[in-house]
């Protein structure tokens, strides 16, 4: 399976674990979305750990992704 099917298919049965309210919050319970993507829950929030690969991804896209929307708002605002 490709790596963002993979992905999908990790986060959609998180979610589903994560709103079945019978189940209710474990705190500090981690659970696998894919091989470098963990989901950590607590009872008033969440956390993402991400592989070192991925990370830096991550990294590099959220750094363009914010570079991009900064100019995008300049140009909006002029």
């Amino acid at each position: 399976m490709h790596v963002l099917g993979t992905l999908a298919a990790g986060l959609d049965a998180a979610k589903r674990r994560l709103s079945d309210r019978a189940s209710g919050v474990i705190s500090r319970q981690r659970i696998r979305v894919a091989p470098a993507l963990h989901i950590v829950t607590y009872y008033t929030r969440f956390e993402f750990i991400f592989g070192a690969a991925l990370g830096s991804q991550l990294q590099l896209f959220l750094a363009l992704y914010g570079r991009h929307s900064q100019t995008a708002d300049a140009q909006e605002a002029a």
